[in-house]
């Protein structure tokens, strides 16, 4: 079926999807040299995502805390997938979760700060600390440093099918 709206997209890299994980993705493919980055979204940019709702709070285990309780948590707990989850990632999400979390700082996304000055972390769902940040800063900051690098960003769009060659993902949409 041919659509009147059908249009012709040449880029590097194609990140469908606007919440957190596109934006990041997008980020960094730029930061690693796509010359070329385009990121599709269903609706307005920045404002669609359950990233938007986030509630205020970002998971993260800093270098002062026990790697192998802080993986037992996200591993084994019964509200994180009761050991269903994969192991490899857990552990990356364990080792370098506090570095996109200064990352999100350097951006300027504000966190709660303790009477000390000092992230305030809160236990949250099974031992789990998790620092709070303000609203929506989130999504407002991450797509303004997609933004600022220049990516282009598609909105109210759907994505419905993706071409292949060979039956990987191919190089049109």
């Amino acid at each position: 079926m041919n659509s009147p709206n059908k249009k012709t997209i040449k880029t590097d890299i194609l990140i469908v999807g606007g919440g957190g994980a596109g934006m990041f993705a997008a980020i960094k493919a730029k930061e690693a040299g796509a010359e070329k980055v385009t990121l599709v979204t269903k609706g307005k940019f920045g404002m669609d995502s359950v990233t938007k709702f986030a509630a205020g709070v970002l998971d993260v285990v800093t270098p002062d805390d026990n790697r192998e309780e802080e993986f037992k948590i996200r591993h084994l707990g019964d509200g994180w997938g009761a050991g269903l989850s994969d192991e490899e990632w857990v552990w990356i999400r364990v080792n370098e979760g506090y570095d996109r979390f200064t990352e999100l700082m350097s951006w300027g996304v504000e966190f709660k700060k303790g009477p000390d000055g000092k992230i305030e972390r809160l236990p949250m769902k099974r031992d789990a600390k998790k620092a709070m940040f303000h609203g929506t800063d989130l999504s407002a900051v991450m797509a303004r440093e997609t933004k600022k690098r220049g990516m282009e960003v598609i909105e109210h769009t759907m994505v419905t099918d993706l071409l292949t060659e060979g039956g990987k993902p191919g190089s049109r949409v």
